[in-house]
């Protein structure tokens, strides 16, 4: 069964139907096989009409009319946000780090508020922390991804990035949670998904799950391990506390992909196939 927080992020299960079983990622979709596969997640067929609606109007589906039925694929934006999910980057623990942080200062005057905001969306978005009002870090020697938002503001000559060491007064752990009082909550969600899998592998090894609870099981823990490790500003291990479970949920989501992915491909298949 699927937990509140996958089911709130359908819109990443629908894409991550597309990147990770259509073959190309590309190809079409049948409306009436949307449902049958979505069926077994849960989602009744006026849900999936509702969703696959609102995908559209994002601008991350195509449609097109054969006689009387309907048939999706992915845009160009669409494929790119589902192949996202597979970038190998978000798998992986962040090993070495040079003790160099990326400082980013700005100073955005309140009726440039909207910009401000999405400024600070961006930093988020790069795994950045904040320190002060206006004041975000990152131990990783990158610039937030470029945008109309970040190019505006630095032409109006309120935002700088400088690359320093730090040098106290306080020690790196006090400045991590600081930075990112986020890691708690983060920590405790890998740690509810390890135990949620780690039951549905228990089930599989007795024989316990079908082809179409395979898929279900295959494809949730793989979104929710995406939502998981989207939140996580992806610190490195020197930073991260010792029994950090980045590396437990990760060895769990493999195990779960490498023992469910051939029942779920199954079933997909057949599903598709009578459509």
């Amino acid at each position: 069964m699927m937990s509140r927080d996958a089911r709130r992020s359908s819109q990443t299960i629908l894409l991550a139907i597309f990147g990770r079983y259509v073959d190309p990622p590309d190809a079409e979709l049948p409306m009436d096989g949307l449902i049958r596969i979505m069926e077994a997640l849960e989602f009744s067929p006026g849900c999936v009409r509702t969703l696959v609606s609102r995908v559209k109007q994002n601008g991350l589906l195509h449609s097109r009319k054969e006689g009387r039925r309907s048939y999706y694929s992915l845009t160009e934006d669409g494929l790119r946000l589902a192949q996202s999910y597979n970038d190998p980057h978000l798998w992986k623990m962040k090993d070495g780090w040079d003790q160099y942080w990326t400082i980013v200062v700005y100073s955005v005057p309140e009726r440039h508020r909207e910009r401000r905001n999405g400024l600070r969306r961006l930093l988020r978005g790069q795994g950045f922390g904040t320190i002060a009002p206006g004041i975000w870090i990152s131990p990783s020697d990158v610039m937030p991804k470029v945008g109309s938002v970040w190019y505006d503001l630095h032409s109006k000559g309120v935002v700088e990035v400088f690359r320093a060491r730090h040098q106290g007064p306080s020690d790196l752990t006090s400045l991590v949670r600081r930075a990112w009082p986020q890691l708690e909550t983060v920590a405790k969600s890998y740690l509810e998904y390890v135990t949620r899998y780690r039951s549905v592998l228990h089930h599989h090894a007795c024989g316990n799950l079908d082809a179409e609870q395979c898929f279900c099981s295959c494809l949730c823990s793989y979104c929710e391990f995406a939502q998981v490790v989207a939140g996580d500003p992806r610190l490195p291990a020197v930073l991260l506390p010792e029994d950090w479970p980045f590396n437990d949920a990760q060895s769990v989501f493999q195990k779960m992909q490498d023992a469910l992915s051939s029942p779920a491909d199954s079933f997909f298949a057949s599903v598709i196939g009578d459509n």
